[in-house]
């Protein structure tokens, strides 16, 4: 939301702390904007950015404007931002895994009775533009010698005009326990030691699609913050502390993503996997061309999304003249968060489905894909334009002498699914919910410091506590038919019933305590311990009980639905630091940490017939809180500004952080291997050179991640 050109600090709390916001499981970081009080008199910030974007071959702005005044009693400041960016995405995806039994191919010597095959192969490539424009307005005044008022406005619009282009495929197989029009499709396929598909070809005498599609990923955001601040000094060692604020955003995409296919239906694509490879090979076994490309799916949809949160606390901060007790801090927090989400769709999509009506060739356009990440694709695409696809096919011509004159099933009902709409989308309920958060919490704290044998030393203790109560509302509706698609077997399209409301409610606390304490036994030698229990709680996402965001496909079905019941996922804590400074500029840091959690949150995948029909099987996707898991490591951190350097080159310097993590490991039944059981925990480090001097600033840096494990949904 804004530029870092405009950030004034950033504060990061390593050790959790009573007075923050319960919410973060590990190191908070809190991002500090400057204020019309930080400058006395005049002040003004400019910054002008240019980069480069390999991918897209362009260059793109960013640049950021900062005002402020402040004549000692009364003070405001201005700031403006902007950036825009061309950008190109390229990426192969497989959306799951389907179990099949291949056990018809003759010449096996192995068990093929369950394989797992990738549901679809796609290439995609994504070409956009995002931009962001917005800034923030801060007024201050010392209302008197013992109150400053503060009032804030920040507004932010970010938008991604997004454009897909992808090379589609998805696999034509019968899915166990699942009968289709399909049969034995595969002539010859390469199965590893798992029972992972490696590579297929399709019959000979058989035909089977490739796509072309046309999709978007747009993101029509915007942003909205307002806060009031007052500061009173009841004594000279008494200060209170009031803050409210109202912040809101908003997504505007409902209806307005395109999901549009055209395919041609005897590619028979051809898939390879080999080993060590960063993706498998795709090609195909017959040639085509553009007067080869037929029509399938048409579906416009997205969501309208607005997250708003009303916020105040109340702080007492107490700094006594005693030997030990330095100060004594308490306090409440109240919020009010609301999201909702209303999810529209096209009623149908599939009208003009299974590659049956021919396309103008004049709609699609050759796209030269060779130079395609590592090659391996298909390097000949078509592009077209999606509406004037979609327009040709709901044109009064084409449903006249195309289905009408020939007497296609459509035939009958056509003119009233036009005059109904068409494609033009309408509200989903089975992607629609609400979620409202009520948290109440508070806090008291000491902060202490002194002097010992072993040097100074400081701290501080304290516990708060935490309510929180969660509200769902969604809609539930109950499948009334599921059918397949004539000219595409892998396909289903549904319809429902009615909706009817739905609601849930929950509530939970919890005790967090606290302890930090720090040891200097030299200016040099620094010692540190901290000891806490830390809480974060589900995503207002995770909440939601609206059963639905349906992907319906023969055998290969999904649907997601959160749960209101989640619990938070509590950490105990322990982080040991050791830091030397061997000079003002430089540091050499060790550390340790260990985090035992429980009711880890994660995600679970289970198999519910939601239909009573051969294709009403679903997999439902949902969160769900696990057992107790552990994470441990240590941190190596060195910084060092060489100033010892004569001149200019006083403003070099250097950082280096390694980072070492392992967490607890569990035993994947299929793969018969360990893996961890804490998403994306993996070993990294980062180098970096600086320069840093009279106002002149770059920064060069490396980061390296090693390979871990990501949960995936599906098959």
């Amino acid at each position: 939301m804004l530029s870092s050109d405009v950030i004034e600090r950033v504060n990061v709390y390593k050790s959790p702390s009573t007075d923050l916001i319960a919410g973060s499981i590990g190191a908070t970081i809190n991002l500090v904007s400057p204020m019309p009080g930080s400058h006395l008199g005049t002040y003004s910030k400019s910054a002008v950015k240019l980069g480069y974007s390999e991918l897209s071959g362009e260059y793109f702005p960013e640049i950021s404007q900062l005002f402020s005044y402040n004549n000692g009693d009364y003070g405001a400041l201005i700031s403006i931002q902007y950036h825009e960016k061309d950008y190109r995405l390229e990426s192969v995806n497989t959306d799951g895994w389907i179990p099949v039994d291949l056990s018809y191919l003759e010449g096996q010597n192995d068990d093929y009775s369950r394989v797992y095959v990738p549901r679809n192969y796609d290439f995609r490539i994504d070409e956009g533009k995002e931009s962001r424009i917005g800034g923030n307005v801060v007024l201050q005044a010392s209302i008197t010698d013992k109150t400053l008022l503060t009032a804030d406005l920040l507004y932010s619009k970010y938008e991604v005009d997004s454009h897909i282009k992808s090379s589609g495929n998805w696999t034509h197989v019968n899915p166990i326990g699942v009968e289709s029009t399909l049969g034995e499709s595969f002539q010859s396929v390469q199965v590893d030691n798992h029972n992972t598909l490696l590579g297929y070809r399709y019959r000979e005498d058989g035909d089977f699609a490739t796509d072309f599609v046309e999709l978007n990923r747009n993101r029509p955001t915007s942003t909205i913050q307002m806060g009031l601040n007052l500061q009173h000094l009841l004594s000279d060692a008494i200060e209170l502390t009031l803050d409210t604020s109202y912040s809101a955003a908003e997504n505007n995409n409902g209806g307005k993503q395109q999901f549009i296919i055209a395919g041609v239906p005897f590619a028979n694509p051809v898939y390879q996997f080999i080993p060590g490879a960063n993706y498998a090979e795709l090609s195909y076994d017959r040639e085509f061309g553009i007067e080869d490309i037929r029509s399938h799916g048409t579906i416009f949809n997205g969501e309208n999304v607005k997250d708003e949160i009303f916020q105040t606390r109340l702080d007492l901060h107490w700094f006594p003249d005693f030997k030990w007790f330095k100060q004594f801090d308490m306090g409440i927090y109240q919020s009010a968060r609301t999201k909702q989400r209303d999810g529209f769709r096209s009623p149908n999509g599939w009208e003009f489905a299974g590659y049956v009506f021919d396309i103008p060739d004049e709609i699609f356009s050759p796209f030269d894909a060779s130079d395609f990440i590592d090659g391996g694709n298909p390097t000949d695409w078509y592009s077209f334009d999606a509406q004037e696809y979609v327009d040709y096919l709901w044109s009064d011509e084409h449903i006249q002498t195309e289905i009408i004159d020939k007497d296609h099933p459509l035939a009958d009902s056509i003119w009233a699914l036009k005059q109904a709409g068409g494609v033009e989308p309408v509200h989903y309920p089975s992607k629609s919910w609400q979620v409202e958060e009520q948290l109440l919490e508070g806090y008291v704290s000491v902060k202490f410091q002194g002097e010992s044998a072993m040097g100074d030393w400081s701290g501080n203790l304290g516990v708060r506590f935490a309510n929180t109560k969660v509200l769902s509302e969604g809609n539930q509706q109950a499948i009334r038919s599921i059918e397949t698609i004539e000219g595409d077997p892998t396909n289903l399209i549904m319809s429902f019933s009615s909706a009817s409301d739905i609601s849930e409610t929950h509530s939970y606390s919890e005790f967090l305590p606290s302890f930090n304490v720090k040891l200097a036994l030299s200016e040099q030698n620094v010692l540190s311990l901290g000891l806490s229990k830390t809480m974060t709680r589900p995503t207002l996402s995770d909440l939601s009980i609206t059963l639905g965001n349906y992907i319906s496909r023969v055998g290969a079905s999904i649907a997601f639905q959160g749960d209101a019941y989640l619990e938070p996922t509590l950490s105990n804590n322990i982080d040991i630091n050791w830091n030397y400074y061997w000079d003002a500029y430089s540091v050499f840091e060790i550390a340790y940490f260990y985090k035992d959690f429980s009711n880890y949150l994660s995600s679970k995948a289970e198999y519910r017939t939601l239909h009573d029909s051969q294709f009403g099987e679903y997999l439902i996707i949902s969160p769900t809180n696990i057992a107790d898991e552990t994470v441990s490591g240590w941190e190596l951190n060195v910084v060092s500004k060489f100033h010892m350097l004569p001149g200019l080159l006083q403003g070099l310097g250097g950082r280096f952080r390694y980072t070492d993590v392992a967490t607890t490991e569990h035993l994947h039944e299929q793969s018969n291997t360990a893996i961890p059981a804490i998403e994306g925990a993996a070993d990294s480090y980062v180098a970096a050179l600086f320069y840093d001097l009279d106002n002149i600033n770059f920064n060069l840096s490396l980061f390296h991640r090693d390979s871990f494990c990501s949960l995936a949904s599906g098959y």
